[in-house]
């Protein structure tokens, strides 16, 4: 399977730009395994040492990836808020949405590799801090006490990231209506809960 990797014409960014592009391009269309350098080198039309000159080992490369993907999520999440608010049932939306619509890069953000440690403060990618503030957002303007807003931030965020992975994971009955189903059925709970604290 040949992927759908930005042309040479399309890359315009500054080298590391394109080299992150089509990093997460073959990610999307091909999965992880499928990524190398000697692919990337050839996609972008360089050399091997061309690539190290900005990531020194595919794992640092591959933190880039997931940084651009926490990125794209973050702006993702920021596009569902409507006047500057952050509507649960929205942002639930369009995070779910965000890792159906790329479950090899939602994948690769959450399990990796790289490994990467989450609510360990600066070894965090900024991104992802972004995103959870986003969502945290939604909680608090869902009426949660301020008190509890970061733990209840981090059930919906558990929740949603629990709904995706079983979803791209093929391990629920397939069907949209269903896939709705149960993201309605999961944001009415959430709501629900976030309204008895």
């Amino acid at each position: 399977m040949t992927t759908a990797a930005p042309s040479k014409q399309k890359l315009r960014g500054t080298a590391r730009d394109d080299i992150i592009a089509v990093s997460r391009a073959i990610i999307e269309d091909e999965g992880v395994a499928q990524l190398t350098i000697r692919r990337i080198a050839e996609t972008i039309h360089r050399t091997q040492p061309a690539v190290y000159q900005h990531f020194s080992s595919k794992d640092a490369l591959l933190e880039a990836v997931v940084t651009d993907g926490f990125t794209a999520l973050a702006e993702r999440l920021t596009r569902a808020t409507r006047g500057g608010k952050a509507s649960l049932p929205a942002i639930a939306n369009a995070y779910v949405g965000f890792g159906r619509e790329r479950p090899r890069l939602y994948d690769v953000m959450f399990v990796g590799p790289p490994a990467i440690t989450f609510a360990a403060g600066a070894a965090t990618p900024i991104p992802a801090h972004t995103a959870f503030h986003i969502i945290a957002a939604a909680v608090a303007e869902s009426g949660v006490p301020a008190a509890q807003t970061e733990t209840v931030t981090e059930v919906v965020w558990a929740s949603l990231h629990g709904l995706v992975t079983l979803s791209i994971t093929r391990r629920l009955r397939p069907g949209r209506a269903l896939q709705q189903t149960r993201l309605d059925q999961l944001i009415a709970a959430i709501v629900a809960m976030t309204a008895s604290t």
